[in-house]
């Protein structure tokens, strides 16, 4: 159960990059600003978000480092209901 689990949160967060991508770039003005901005913070959330999950489930064990990303799920809800779809 565990396995299954994982592989199907790996399959659901592997699919927010590429959507966030193509919403950044759905309207011509400002895209290339916008999707430059996304694809700043999605490497960057690539290359030091294992690491930092890493020394913190070093310093405070991996379960409780777990809450740090259970934070960031919670303030992405938060900001995506700011977002408003146009007409």
């Amino acid at each position: 159960m565990a396995s299954v689990g994982v592989f199907l949160w790996g399959l659901g967060t592997s699919l927010g990059f590429p959507v966030g991508i193509s919403a950044a770039g759905e309207e011509s003005e400002g895209a290339v600003t916008r999707v430059s901005i996304v694809s700043i913070i999605g490497y960057s959330a690539f290359l030091a978000g294992p690491p930092m999950l890493g020394l913190f489930g070093e310093i405070m064990g991996l379960l409780h480092a777990f809450v740090f990303v259970l934070i960031g799920i919670f303030l992405a809800g938060l900001a995506s209901s700011s977002v408003k779809k146009t007409a």
